[in-house]
């Protein structure tokens, strides 16, 4: 339960709250209900600041492929990486790896870190609409689908649809919880090492 609460909570307001539960004699149920409170309390103090940063992670998540793919192009332009393992081995760890788990997993630590006091507000945002454009395309593919669409002259690989819509859960989540990794990893550094030693 402390675990789970110093997540949620800053530094400085840790022992206060974590004493008031412990003396209510609180259980998982209490614990889950103040960590929504505290969540909805952090998104309350600073809305405008807390919408411009989900904002701007929202479009370094859509822009995520284009420097990693960059990057990828110099590094097959100057080290010739297929030596070592094969075009299909390079381009998966770069896609699974790298723009699917690592990309977001910084992105997750950048807005945490610019979200003082307010790290796991932010990244939960940031992972709900993450996967909920995941969902939203989903829903709008099989939408378009059903409306016959394909039938009028637009050609549809069907193995490649099908594989790709069943891959879109595991992605979605893939990408939601390198978020919450990037955002738990910046609150951890912070209050280890950051934080002011707590009054003898």
């Amino acid at each position: 339960m402390r675990t789970l609460l110093k997540l949620f909570i800053p530094a400085d307001q840790y022992e206060a709250i974590v004493g008031d539960l412990l003396e209510e004699s609180a259980t998982w149920r209490q614990s889950w209900k103040a960590v929504g409170h505290i969540v909805l309390g952090h998104l309350k103090d600073a809305p405008i600041m807390t919408v411009a940063t989900v904002l701007g992670a929202m479009v370094a998540l859509y822009y995520k492929r284009t420097p990693t793919e960059w990057m990828a192009r110099i590094v097959l332009a100057n080290y010739h990486p297929y030596h070592y393992v094969n075009a299909h081995t390079f381009w998966l760890i770069l896609d699974v790896l790298v723009i699917s788990f690592v990309t977001p997993m910084v992105i997750g630590w950048i807005t945490a870190a610019m979200s003082k006091g307010r790290e796991m507000a932010v990244a939960l945002t940031l992972s709900f609409l993450s996967v909920s454009g995941f969902v939203l395309a989903v829903v709008g593919f099989y939408r378009w689908l059903g409306s016959g669409a394909p039938d009028h002259g637009i050609p549809v690989d069907a193995h490649f649809v099908i594989t790709n819509v069943r891959s879109f859960p595991i992605a979605a989540m893939r990408e939601a919880l390198a978020i919450l990794l990037g955002a738990i990893l910046c609150k951890w550094t912070r209050d280890r090492y950051c934080a002011p030693p707590l009054p003898q």
